[in-house]
């Protein structure tokens, strides 16, 4: 449970049934270093970069979107670097601001679905692919209001890839993602 704690980056709750929280417990596990790995496919990475490839190269409208996971995951310089890299137009979610310097030549602003400022949603939501990095889709960021549309918008994730309903996984698990409604 620690370990996914430190993996996953997000809050999480521990707690302990009451009958238990004055039980002594052996100090030995302490001294084990809590591996803090991810598991790679070479194979599944492949595939994800040539699907991301192939949507960029087909995109006339394209835009990078970078949220707070890609700060939890430390990822940050990737992400300025793609940025510079690609040179397309870039947004960052509430909760991402300051991943990519604001005064970027193709920072955009901050969107934050029907609350951001005028002509910043209509930007992004009108491009035919949205590479998101980092996604956290809470009410908190505003993701419930977003309207970006699944079968444009590719979300990359520390674990794992979703491009057009298709999700590569780190562990090398293909699977068909639901429907959004």
């Amino acid at each position: 449970m620690i370990r996914e704690c430190f993996i996953q980056s997000r809050p999480v709750y521990i707690f302990f049934p009451l009958d238990i929280v004055a039980e002594h417990v052996p100090a030995e596990p302490l001294k084990t270093p809590i591996d803090l790995s991810l598991p790679f496919d070479a194979k599944s990475q492949d595939t994800a970069i040539e699907a991301i490839m192939q949507a960029l190269g087909s995109s006339k409208n394209p835009a990078l979107f970078v949220d707070a996971l890609t700060h939890r995951h430390g990822a940050q310089d990737e992400a300025r670097r793609l940025a510079d890299k690609l040179k397309i137009p870039i947004f960052s979610s509430g909760m991402g601001k300051g991943i990519v310097d604001e005064t970027h030549e193709c920072f955009v602003g901050i969107y934050s679905g029907k609350v951001c400022a005028p002509g910043v949603g209509e930007a992004i939501e009108g491009s035919d692919l949205v590479l998101l990095l980092g996604d956290i889709p809470a009410d908190t960021n505003a993701a419930f209001s977003r309207k970006l549309r699944p079968e444009t918008t590719i979300k990359i994730n520390p674990t794992d890839v979703n491009v057009s309903k298709t999700t590569n996984t780190s562990d090398n698990r293909t699977q068909r993602d639901e429907p959004n409604h």
